[in-house]
């Protein structure tokens, strides 16, 4: 019997090598690795910036910076609508049409573009004086359209090269974006101009890049001229992805909700000493950006009954992970005066609750993957829809009376929730397999 027992575990043990291995020389694992590279070097570069940022100003100008960013960024994401996940998936299944689908995004994205500029420029300064009471900020709005048309077609570049699996070519893309704000901001610092509308003004190098990727896009505006051929496949996206615009919404604003919504009742020094501790939080990350930029195109590009058995072998390697990570987190408080220094002190506890949330994302991501792979994009909808309603509930409730931490332990709970949701949604779907 024991000898059976040993033979047994034996077994188990070479095949669990032999996909330790597989997985080790897949493509796959050296995309994870090209992404993971990108992912450092952008977030190594980008903590630098933040570094001479926040040493040189004050935490209200932080707080501010970190406010118009966070509202740009939002905004591309919502007037994305998610197209983007939408065109990785359908390129994924159609290979021969990949620049006819990214001509007809290309399309969409200057068509809305346009009118959301329009828009900023007629509605937002109503919105920081009537809403915000913050008149400050009207004079950024210029920057914010910027930024936000800069961001938006980075986008597009990104998922164009992420959809065709050369993640080298976005590392680079990525890369000399980061460089070119590093040495920039560098610059400023040491010649004493590093000022919050000069730091804003650095990060509209994204607008420059695109203009050295108009060549792609006119290939893709090209291929767009056979429309009538591509109804079947226009058809099928239209179907799938109408309950991806109002998930998109969700998802946008539940990503920068806290740093959107302090503001309404705090200084933007507030805002400051939260994103510090968001900022941080984001270096741990940078697993889930690599899984959602390379097991995305993976997942899609495999038949429904392989999806199942491929999530269990990446959560055997992703669950000690967030173990210690888990572990970790009650010796990090320190971790934000050590970084920005003791003015940052507020953002300790809030670092804390935000990296918790954090290593929930991380199991977070290949749910919503699969689910997004198989067409279910009505159930992550649905979830993201709730959480949103929930998360500004109970900030209008709690944030005025709590503070910025309490802010913080409601995103926690959302993605509580988020997780138990999807892994419900992830279950019930694995069964009828």
């Amino acid at each position: 019997m024991q000898i059976k027992d040993r033979s047994l575990n034996d077994n188990y043990q070479i095949n669990f090598n032999i996909r330790l291995l597989s997985f080790f020389n897949s493509t796959l694992f050296k995309n994870i690795l090209i992404n993971l590279f990108e992912i450092f070097a952008t977030k190594g570069l980008n903590f630098i910036v933040l570094l001479l940022i926040t040493r040189q100003l004050p935490p209200t100008d932080y707080g501010i910076y970190s406010y118009i960013f966070a509202l740009s960024i939002t905004l591309v994401t919502i007037f994305d609508f998610k197209t983007n996940d939408t065109t990785i998936i359908f390129t994924s299944k159609h290979r021969n049409k990949v620049s006819n689908l990214f001509g007809y995004y290309l399309t969409s994205k200057c068509i809305i573009s346009f009118l959301t500029c329009v828009l900023i420029i007629f509605f937002a300064k109503y919105f920081f004086t009537i809403l915000l009471n913050k008149p400050e900020l009207i004079k950024f709005i210029l920057i914010i359209n910027v930024l936000f048309l800069g961001e938006s077609f980075l986008l597009l570049q990104y998922a164009y090269y992420q959809a065709v699996q050369r993640f080298n070519k976005r590392a680079l893309i990525s890369i000399t974006r980061n460089v070119l704000i590093f040495f920039l901001v560098l610059i400023l610092y040491f010649t004493t101009n590093l000022t919050l509308e000069n730091v804003l003004y650095v990060f509209c190098v994204p607008l420059i890049i695109t203009v050295f990727f108009v060549p792609k896009f006119l290939k893709f505006f090209k291929a767009t001229v056979n429309i009538k051929q591509d109804k079947v496949i226009l058809k099928e996206i239209f179907s799938y992805h109408k309950w991806i615009i109002p998930s998109s919404l969700s998802t946008a604003l539940l990503a920068n909700i806290n740093i959107l919504m302090i503001p309404f009742w705090y200084n933007c020094d507030k805002v400051g000493f939260y994103n510090s501790a968001v900022q941080l939080q984001s270096i741990f990350l940078i697993i889930v950006i690599a899984l959602n930029r390379t097991i995305l195109p993976k997942i899609s590009s495999l038949n429904q009954e392989d999806i199942f058995p491929f999530n269990k072998k990446l959560n055997s390697i992703l669950l000690p992970l967030c173990l210690v990570l888990v572990i970790s987190v009650p010796f990090l408080k320190f971790l934000p005066v050590v970084v920005y220094g003791n003015i940052y002190s507020e953002s300790g506890l809030i670092f804390q609750i935000l990296l918790l949330t954090a290593i929930l994302k991380v199991m977070i991501s290949p749910l919503e993957n699969t689910l997004l792979s198989i067409g279910k994009s009505f159930n992550i909808m649905l979830s993201k829809t709730i959480q949103l309603i929930l998360i500004i509930f109970l900030n209008f409730i709690f944030l005025p009376k709590f503070g910025v931490y309490f802010a913080a332990i409601n995103l926690l709970v959302i993605n509580i929730i988020d997780y138990l949701v999807m892994k419900l949604f992830y279950i019930k779907e694995g069964i009828k397999k």
